[in-house]
């Protein structure tokens, strides 16, 4: 099981910029994480859709249904599933619980199972990457666990799809379901499209209540209208490495109208609420309206009240996004005083970058946030601390350090006057529409260490070269992408931008994921222009 160190702080990384970055498809990072293994080869079962649970579930003679398949898993087992198609009407679908089933599960049907240990966890995977396919009907998760310890689902493709199930609830249109006091689950290498556009709250990855030491790694997130990975009322886990686009993937037609974010586009790459000590590592999001959030408690939420504390995003990229690339808001309602459900207390975000979008940056009400060694390029708004009036009755603080804004078109730092404390510290602006419109207030007791040189950056969009002027004369400002974070928050000397990145992503079946004749996840370096021109990595 994942053990939880200290947080990770400025003070020991391993050089000025040491950051981290994506890993995805067949890229590999820290292997930090104990996943068991398949210990003896009696320990290891199969499954096809063309199988029959009167077989042994051998490779040869597999078994055929989930249903006969979960339930004789024991601690140490691995079920593989072999190639092709996997529907409900034909094997089922991989939804465990290894509980008894609450009033509130979100699957009351699924198939009990063991608990793993953690020295001998249950590992459910496909054969070969990507090639077994869940395919979802829109009413029942393609995958669902609730309430299991130590198990593993890794390496396959799933889908849903969009079907008119008012009558179930909305959770099931998700594509992989995290519920109950789920611990020490591992989901990774999976390759995840198209929830049920029918609800608004039908997202790729959803991670419910009471989650604990869960890692989502190494996974691929395409073609959502709602949330690629969305986790509330959890705590300790780890989102690294994983690739997220939603291809402009738009609401249903006249179904939960006026209730999502952004109609034309995914709502958001990652969105954290009422989450404690969750780390947020190295991830990539295009085509979102907000890439990364973190959140109080929504509206009209009756649960007990957690605490929301120590959330770190460490060097993720947000490519594009619609509107802004990393969002905070307590989302107190005007509660006087605001409860710890909805008050978002030390968030931190280092080596984070943002390009393009309305802005970088935004923190409508959080208390001790930082943003440190961030890049902001071509967004119109760069860095705002601007404390929502319905977060009006917290004593909102953030600072900013070490950030570089590029090209942006209003004001690069702004603090709101409702901000009760906030601080500019050795912060760089340049090419931006008007130059007086740097600092908003440019206040001397707020906004200290002012970094004017030009930065030399070329094309780079993920690393801040060596040449530039901000590497230069003791000046570190912004994002260094280049090296991987751990598990646990704390840098690495692991490269990430090798020459293998290139070659990451699936090839399947499913042309509605590939690009043409490209693997999935293709042309990924080509937009971020890693290794490609003046823009080359230590590699």
């Amino acid at each position: 099981m994942l053990k939880r160190r200290a947080r990770a702080s400025s003070a020991g990384w391993l050089g000025a910029g040491l950051a981290a970055t994506l890993a995805v498809g067949a890229c590999k990072g820290p292997d930090l994480i104990s996943l068991g293994g398949e210990i003896a080869s009696g320990n290891v079962r199969y499954l096809s859709p063309t199988g029959d649970d009167i077989n042994p579930g051998t490779m040869d003679s597999p078994w055929k249904t989930f249903g006969h398949a979960l339930p004789l898993l024991q601690p140490g087992w691995t079920l593989r599933l072999l190639d092709g198609p996997y529907d409900v009407g034909t094997s089922g679908m991989l939804n465990v619980r290894c509980a008894a089933a609450g009033p509130q599960s979100t699957v009351p049907g699924a198939i009990p199972a063991s608990n793993g240990t953690p020295d001998n966890i249950i590992i459910v995977r496909a054969d070969r990457d990507r090639q077994a396919w869940l395919r979802g009907d829109g009413r029942l998760p393609p995958i669902s666990i609730d309430s299991c310890h130590d198990w593993s689902i890794e390496g396959f493709y799933a889908t849903s799809q969009d079907a008119d199930t008012h009558a179930t609830n909305p959770a099931t249109g998700s594509v992989v379901v995290l519920d109950g006091p789920n611990q020490g689950v591992v989901l990774q290498r999976l390759l995840l499209a198209h929830a049920n556009r029918y609800f608004a709250q039908a997202h790729l990855l959803r991670i419910g209540d009471g989650a604990s030491d869960v890692t989502v790694k190494t996974n691929e997130l395409y073609d959502f209208h709602a949330s690629a990975i969305e986790a509330w009322r959890s705590h300790s886990l780890t989102i690294a490495r994983n690739y997220v686009n939603s291809r402009d993937t738009i609401d249903y037609p006249n179904v939960d109208a006026g209730i999502t974010l952004d109609g034309a586009r995914g709502d958001y790459g990652v969105r954290l609420q009422e989450t404690a000590t969750v780390y947020v590592l190295n991830n990539v999001v295009e085509d979102v309206n907000t890439a990364f959030a973190v959140v109080g408690r929504d509206a009209n939420v009756d649960a007990p009240i957690t605490s929301i504390n120590s959330n770190d995003l460490l060097g993720n990229i947000a490519y594009r996004p619609w509107s802004i690339g990393f969002a905070i808001d307590s989302q107190c309602a005007d509660q006087n005083p605001c409860d710890a459900a909805h008050t978002v207390i030390g968030t931190r975000l280092d080596n984070d970058v943002v390009y393009g979008g309305a802005m970088g940056f935004y923190d409508a009400g959080s208390v001790g946030t930082i943003v440190e060694q961030a890049s902001v390029i071509r967004a119109a708004r760069g860095v705002y601390l601007w404390k929502d009036m319905h977060d009006a009755h917290i004593g909102a603080t953030a600072s900013v350090r070490d950030t570089l804004a590029v090209g942006f078109q209003s004001v690069a730092y702004a603090a709101g006057p409702n901000q009760t404390d906030w601080r500019f510290d050795h912060c760089a602006a340049s090419g931006g529409y008007d130059p007086t419109q740097t600092y908003e207030p440019d206040d001397p007791a707020k906004v200290t260490n002012k970094v004017t040189v030009t930065p030399d950056l070329g094309d780079c969009i993920a690393y801040l070269p060596a040449n530039s002027m901000l590497r230069m004369a003791g000046v570190t400002v912004g994002a260094n992408v280049v090296y991987q974070y751990s598990n646990l928050g704390q840098p690495t000397t692991d490269l990430v931008w090798t020459p293998g990145f290139a070659g990451c992503g699936a090839q399947v079946t499913a042309t509605d994921v590939n690009d043409g004749s490209k693997p999935s996840c293709s042309d990924v370096a080509k937009r971020l222009n890693v290794n490609m021109g003046s823009c080359g990595l230590p590699l």
